[in-house]
């Protein structure tokens, strides 16, 4: 009999040890599959976010990786202004979305004061966006094809320029004082500056060429202080293509220019480019020289080359 009831008494724990164990898998199972844990953005200090996938933000608290949110709706593309008093970024409107509604918010938040305002509302064609300085931000749209759009708003949500496009991509220039876009469309290639705060502009472009062909080694960059800004593009009267270096403070008077020989095999256009585009006019803005005033004319005087196979 006291046989008996050890042996019940020994199938009675295996089997509530193998439920606790199918139990503390299913549970396992689950947490692997549960929702993030998540944080609002007005709850953290905003210097030590780390973006993930689709430029998801998150923030290490005390060991425990959270999902930064903003009432409810992950953040995302967050950026501090340039003297980081200030954070900018993507939310999605709460409720229901679709895309021809504006559920794409860009808000700003004073990182002192936790104070928010939503500056912008777009779509989904809405692209990406990125700081002009503390009291202003550029944003790119997707408007068409080919059509990409930017607008200037301030940090208190006043359109201050836009939406209109210059180009089909855009670079701010380092001192954000300029902002290049470039131009490939309808036999047109180049590029186009204007200053952000007067408007005033200056095409760099030529029509009326096979842009598709040229268009694999057209470029255009600002150097790394923002005094000079180079084109790479077809020249006017022949089939070559020509580096010009430009100086940004005197107008964009021409500096520098080279010329790229190119010839047509067939269809497809080869030119003499050593490196890629970009590595080449980094190259060429290298060896434009802007000269101090008191230089003499004939040391300031325009020069060119032409690099030959």
């Amino acid at each position: 009999m006291k046989k008996n009831v050890a042996m019940g008494a020994m199938l009675v724990c295996a089997a509530v040890v193998y439920v606790v164990a199918v139990a503390s898998y299913f549970d396992d199972d689950q947490d692997s599959g549960a929702a993030p844990h998540t944080i609002d953005v007005t709850e953290t200090p905003v210097f030590d976010f780390r973006e993930g996938d689709f430029r998801s933000v998150y923030y290490d608290d005390n060991g425990i990786e959270k999902l930064v949110t903003h009432r409810g709706e992950e953040i995302r593309s967050a950026k501090l202004s340039p003297v980081r008093g200030k954070l900018g970024f993507y939310h999605d409107r709460r409720g229901e979305k679709d895309h021809t509604s504006q559920d794409v918010i860009l808000s700003i938040m004073d990182v002192n004061t936790k104070h928010i305002v939503q500056v912008y509302e777009g779509n989904y064609k809405t692209s990406a966006w990125e700081w002009i300085d503390d009291g202003r931000v550029i944003v790119y749209r997707n408007c068409g094809s080919p059509c990409y759009a930017f607008t200037i708003i301030s940090t208190e949500g006043e359109v201050l320029d836009g939406p209109r496009m210059l180009g089909l991509s855009y670079t701010l220039s380092p001192d954000r004082q300029w902002l290049l876009g470039s131009v490939d469309w309808a036999q047109t290639l180049g590029a186009v500056v204007m200053h952000i705060k007067t408007k005033e502009e200056f095409e760099f472009v030529q029509t009326g060429i096979p842009s598709h062909q040229y268009a694999e080694y057209a470029q255009s960059a600002w150097s790394a202080d923002g005094r000079k800004l180079a084109v790479l593009n077809k020249r006017p009267a022949d089939q070559h293509m020509e580096a010009t270096v430009y100086d940004v403070a005197n107008d964009f008077k021409i500096l520098h220019r080279e010329t790229v020989a190119c010839e047509f095999i067939g269809n497809d256009l080869r030119c003499d480019v050593p490196l890629s585009p970009e590595q080449f006019l980094a190259a060429v803005l290298a060896r434009a020289v802007i000269y101090p005033n008191f230089c003499s004319a004939t040391l300031r005087k325009n020069f060119s080359y032409v690099r030959t196979r």
